[in-house]
C-alpha cells in the first residue's frame, strides 16, 4: 500500500525515513512491516477488530516491534468505508458510517488483544476500560472514553475531524505547489506536529515536553513551506531531526496522522473518479 511506504520515503523529522533511521527501527522493518499487515487490513469477511489484531500479530512475528500500530488503527476505517456500496456518498461520510457501525462488544476484545500485542511505548494504564482488562464497551465507546488522551482515538469519536480538515488542505495544496507526494507529506506531518501535542510524545515525556516540540514544529513549518524548491529544506528538516532524536523524541502520533490523511486523500480521489 502506497501510503506506507511513502510514510518512510517523506523526511518527517523525529520518524523513521529513508533520510535516517531512528529508535532501534529502519525502513526495512516500515517496509516488512506493510507487506505482512496489508492482506489482513484488506480482508474484508473479517470484523475491524479481527483484522486489526492479525496486522498486529503478523506485524510482531515480521519485524518483533510496534512500527505501525497507529497506522493500522487510522487506516481501517478508511478502508472499510471504500468498501461500503454507497454511491454518491463522500468518504468522510462513509467513515462515520463504519465508526457508528461499531458497535459488537466482542470485536473490542480484539482491539485490546491487538493494543496489547502491539505494546505501544508510554501505554500505561487507565482507571476506566483498561486495555489489559476484558472490554464491556465497543470500539466506538472505548475510543471516545480515550480521547482526551491519545489523538488516533479522538478521530473514531470526532469522525475524523482532524485527517479531513485542515491537513488535508495543506497535503493538497503542497502537492499542488510542488508537484510532489513525498514533501507534500512532510508539510502535513508538520501542520499536524504543529497543531496539537503529539499524543506520543505526552504520553512518554509529558505535557510541557510536546508544548516544546509542537512550537519547534510550527517554526520549521513556517520557514519549510516558503521554499519554492522543498528539497532545498533537506539541512532545516534534518537538523530537526537530529535535535529530536538525540532526546529520543518520536512524534509518531503526528506521523500517523499524516499517512492517513494521504491515505484518505487518495481513496477520495478514487471515489470521484
Amino acid at each position: 500500500m502506497r501510503a506506507f511506504r511513502q510514510d518512510v520515503q517523506s523526511l518527517k523529522p523525529g520518524n523513521v525515513h529513508r533520510y535516517a533511521a531512528g529508535h532501534d527501527m529502519s525502513v526495512a522493518d516500515f517496509e516488512t512491516s506493510a507487506q505482512v499487515s496489508v492482506p489482513w487490513l484488506l480482508r474484508s469477511d473479517l470484523s475491524m477488530g479481527r483484522r486489526l489484531y492479525h496486522a498486529v500479530e503478523a506485524t510482531r512475528e515480521a519485524v518483533n516491534c510496534n512500527t505501525n500500530l497507529g497506522m493500522l488503527l487510522l487506516f481501517l476505517p478508511l478502508i472499510q468505508a471504500v468498501e461500503r456500496q454507497q454511491p454518491g456518498v463522500d468518504l468522510q461520510a462513509r467513515v462515520n458510517h463504519v465508526l457508528q457501525g461499531l458497535d459488537d462488544t466482542l470485536d473490542t476484545e480484539w482491539l485490546y488483544g491487538a493494543i496489547r500485542l502491539a505494546s505501544p511505548g508510554g501505554l500505561g494504564s487507565s482507571e476506566q476500560h483498561d486495555v489489559a482488562e476484558t472490554p464491556t464497551i465497543t470500539i466506538r465507546e472505548a475510543m471516545c472514553a480515550a480521547q482526551h488522551r491519545d489523538r488516533v482515538a479522538y478521530q473514531y469519536a470526532s469522525g475524523y475531524e482532524d485527517i479531513f480538515g485542515k491537513a488535508l488542505n495543506c497535503l493538497r495544496q503542497c502537492q499542488t505547489k510542488w508537484q510532489s507526494v513525498d514533501w507534500a507529506l512532510v508539510a502535513c506531518y508538520l501542520s499536524f506536529l504543529s497543531q496539537f501535542q503529539d499524543s506520543h510524545v505526552v504520553r512518554k515525556y509529558g505535557e510541557v515536553v510536546a508544548h516544546e516540540v509542537c512550537e519547534q514544529g510550527e517554526a520549521v513549518l513556517s520557514q519549510f513551506i516558503k521554499y519554492k524548491n522543498p528539497e532545498e529544506a533537506t539541512p532545516l528538516l534534518l537538523d530537526f531531526d537530529t535535535r529530536l532524536k538525540q532526546d529520543n523524541i518520536n512524534p509518531g502520533t503526528s506521523a500517523d496522522l499524516a499517512a492517513a490523511c494521504m491515505l484518505a486523500s487518495e481513496l477520495d480521489e478514487t471515489l470521484v473518479s
